[in-house]
């Protein structure tokens, strides 16, 4: 009788193959991409509205200082005045980096916490979504590692909500794919998602309301109610901050301004979609072009998750680009200010 063998991967000897290890080293791993982060973390940010979240952080410690604990308004706008910015950016992320920043009184190591849990909540919930799906340890393991390294260079407005996406996925996926349904899981992202940015919910629920057409051959009544009762349960766990909304939105005009100063980037950058080659070029070039060619040559060999994926990201890809008409028709809706 013969005795079988098993390899670990270097990934099992690392961190020795259990769960609990692996949130440890995805823990280890974060904090040390963020010490070594801490300059560009918080020089690079400065053109992805550095100043104004950081505003967001100093206002709400001011506020909790003072004793108001659910603030309305951030007093370190318009010179004390006060804006109305917790009505529109949800505070909920804010509050630990706010502490932090009421022990140590140094804006940057605030600001750095901050970034602090968004790359831990994108390794964590990397690592135990792709572990669900997939059921490999090692390649969870890889996802949380990786996913936590892509962010420390970006700025933390709209990336806020990347902790959150793989989570996302993971609850379509099991209510579409695995034909279990999971409504108050799903409800709970949608809300926090909700109160961290809304635009950033509304290109998530685009690019999900897509993922779900992609896989029509599994649509049916009862995961229809399920995603419905994910949509009621979030409302009503995000009602305080939806009305709130609501009020200010329908109590004044808001403008939206196209000409922007050219300081400290040019406005072009933010405000002109590039032709299809610009944006597979400034979106991490070269590994885009690789990661279009491997899905192209080995697409019938990847599970239907993966193919629904990677023809989504095909459609953002090129809606990131002038392809579509966002200096004409597009410009004037919804959509252009995405």
């Amino acid at each position: 009788m013969t005795k079988k063998v098993y390899r670990k991967s270097v990934f099992s000897h690392f961190w020795n193959g259990t769960t609990t290890n692996a949130y440890i080293c995805l823990f280890i791993h974060s904090l040390i991409l963020t010490v070594v982060s801490y300059i560009p973390i918080n020089s690079n940010s400065q053109i992805f509205d550095y100043s104004f979240h950081m505003a967001r952080i100093i206002g709400l410690a001011q506020s909790l200082d003072n004793g108001d604990y659910l603030p309305h308004l951030n007093y370190l706008f318009i010179n004390a005045s006060g804006y109305g910015v917790p009505m529109f950016y949800g505070n909920g992320l804010l509050y630990i980096p706010a502490l932090v920043y009421l022990l140590s009184k140094t804006a940057t190591v605030a600001f750095s916490s901050y970034a602090f849990l968004i790359i831990l909540g994108s390794a964590w919930f990397s690592y135990y979504s792709l572990y669900q799906i997939t059921n490999d340890k090692n390649r969870a393991f890889l996802f949380g590692l990786t996913m936590a390294a892509v962010y420390p260079f970006f700025g933390y407005g709209m990336t806020a909500v990347v902790p959150l996406i793989p989570i996302l996925v993971y609850c379509i996926y099991k209510v579409l794919y695995k034909n279990k349904l999971n409504p108050v899981l799903l409800g709970v992202i949608i809300a926090f998602l909700l109160q961290t940015h809304i635009l950033s919910t509304i290109v998530l629920a685009i690019s999900m309301g897509i993922l779900v057409l992609f896989a029509y051959k599994k649509w049916s009544w009862r995961k229809f109610l399920s995603f419905l009762a994910s949509i009621f349960l979030a409302i009503l766990l995000s009602i305080g901050f939806i009305f709130q909304y609501l009020e200010q939105i329908k109590s004044q005009l808001f403008f939206v301004s196209w000409g922007l100063r050219d300081y400290p980037f040019k406005s072009s950058w933010i405000l002109d979609a590039g032709s299809i080659i610009d944006v597979i070029r400034n979106f991490f070039f070269p590994l885009t072009l690789l990661f279009l060619f491997v899905g192209y040559f080995f697409y019938k060999q990847l599970p239907m998750l993966s193919r629904h994926l990677l023809l989504l990201s095909l459609v953002l890809l090129v809606s990131a680009s002038n392809i579509l008409p966002w200096q004409s028709i597009l410009k004037y809706s919804f959509l252009a200010v995405l």
